[in-house]
Formats: structure tokens, C-alpha cells, sequence
């Protein structure tokens, strides 16, 4: 009966050009180097399509990052890291959606997510796949938009955001746009595309990050009110959603 081989030890199975563990131990744990005799497709070390170029200084950054926490940290040990089931399960998850994704936002906030699961500062494991495939199917404008809403501005940016149009109303304690002019100012890219930006802010409402007065009233596109003390914007992100910023965040240890 042939013995479990335990992930790091699958090291020793291949000869390589490369020492990087991450990069070796995902490659095999998706099939794209021989593992256990298995004959398995190889990717040329000569001729690699743009993808997997993108994809292999993906997770050399993740093992060269791990390694610099081994440096800099007592009692993190990569190694154990490494064989640890939970994390390890969390690292392959990661590793497939970064597989079918060119972004480098997307790519960033999956690096960060598993270094907080190697630090052990993000959430349980189910909450962690659930955050992983919202990477995986939010586009780029719902992370701007939930980091846009989660930030506090300051008095400079709503001075410049108010005097770049008219369209506004205010109040003692807020400043109210109208219309969908604030998003566009914010995000030139999307002008006129009225439906993007009001279907984004209606999937992070569904799926209960954020807080949207009036949500079921119609025009959703147009909450984007400014509190004057304390510069944080409507709609408001939920506790829920402030964790899965952190946990996409690089961890503060590090800054």
C-alpha cells in the first residue's frame, strides 16, 4: 500500500530549475507537472502561453512572500504553513481563480487573502471561500465601489467633488448628489453607463455588504449622500463587508 505523501515532502519529486515550493506544490495539485508517476501535462519551461507566465509569478510572489514572513516572524513556519490542510485548501482555492483571471487588482487581493489566512487574521474557513468567490465574480467596480464607501474622505476631496458640478443638494449635516454625476466623476470610465454602476451597487446590497437606504424604492444609482463630520459616504459598508476588505488588504503586520 503506497504511504500518503504529505504536500511538502511532494518537493522531492521533482527535479527542477526552481525551488519554489508554492509554485511546485500547485502546479502538481493542478496538473500540470508528473506527480506520484502519473503522467500529467507539462508545461514547456521554453514556450508557455502568456497565462501561465502571469500565473507562475503569481504564486512564486506568494511563496517568496511566505518566506519573508518566516524571515521576519518568530514561530511562523512555512513548512507548517504549508501542510496545514485548512490553508492549503484555501491556497489551491485562490491559486484556480487567479488561473482564470489577467487583473492585477484581482490577482493583488488574492495574494492578500492568503497571506491573511497564513497569518491566521481572516476569517473562518467558510467565510473565506465565500470572500474567494467574490473575488472570482466581482468585476473590478465593486471593489472601488465598497473601498469607496468604506474610506473616510477628507475635506479637500468633497470640496473638489462639490465644486465639479451642480448637481447637489445640501443640507447642515450632508451633501446629496442628485444624479449619477458623482459616480461618473469618480469613475470616468463608466459616463452614461448608468445600468453598470446601479447593478454593482444593487449585487453589493443583495449580497449584504452594504447598507442602501430606501434599496426597494427604485433608483438605487442615485444614493450618494457625504456626511459633513465625519466625510463618509451613503451607502454605508456593514461589518460584513469591512472584513471582507481586510481579509482582501495587505495585513497591517507587514505595512
Amino acid at each position: 500500500m503506497n504511504e500518503e505523501i504529505s504536500p511538502i515532502n511532494r518537493l522531492n519529486l521533482f527535479k527542477r530549475t526552481k525551488e519554489d515550493s508554492v509554485y511546485v506544490l500547485i502546479m502538481a495539485a493542478l496538473g500540470f507537472i508528473p506527480y506520484m508517476g502519473a503522467v500529467t501535462p507539462i508545461i514547456s519551461e521554453v514556450v508557455k502561453p502568456p497565462i501561465y507566465k502571469r500565473f507562475e509569478k503569481f504564486l512564486i510572489s506568494i511563496d517568496e512572500q511566505l518566506q519573508d514572513l518566516e524571515n521576519r516572524i518568530d514561530n511562523f513556519n512555512k513548512k507548517e504553513i504549508l501542510e496545514d490542510p485548512a490553508f492549503f485548501s484555501i491556497l489551491i482555492h485562490a491559486s484556480q481563480i487567479a488561473l482564470r483571471t489577467h487583473q492585477e487588482e484581482k490577482l493583488e487581493a488574492l495574494q492578500n487573502a492568503i497571506i491573511n489566512s497564513a497569518l491566521k487574521l481572516s476569517p473562518d474557513d467558510d467565510l473565506q471561500l465565500t470572500f474567494l468567490n467574490y473575488i472570482d465574480t466581482f468585476t473590478i467596480l465593486h471593489i472601488k465601489l465598497l473601498d469607496l464607501y468604506n474610506t473616510p474622505k477628507s475635506q479637500e476631496w468633497v470640496e473638489k467633488l462639490v465644486g465639479s458640478f451642480n448637481e447637489h443638494e445640501e443640507t447642515n449635516d450632508s451633501i446629496r448628489f442628485v444624479s449619477g454625476e458623482a459616480y461618473f466623476y469618480l469613475f470616468p470610465e463608466f459616463d452614461g453607463k448608468y445600468y453598470i454602476i446601479e447593478n454593482v451597487i444593487r449585487d453589493l446590497y443583495n449580497k449584504g455588504l452594504i447598507n442602501v437606504p430606501n434599496a426597494n424604492g427604485g433608483g438605487i444609482y442615485y444614493i450618494f449622500e457625504i456626511d459633513k463630520e465625519t466625510y463618509r459616504i451613503t451607502p454605508s459598508v456593514r461589518e460584513i463587508g469591512q472584513k471582507f476588505l481586510s481579509y482582501i488588504s495587505p495585513p497591517e503586520i507587514l505595512e
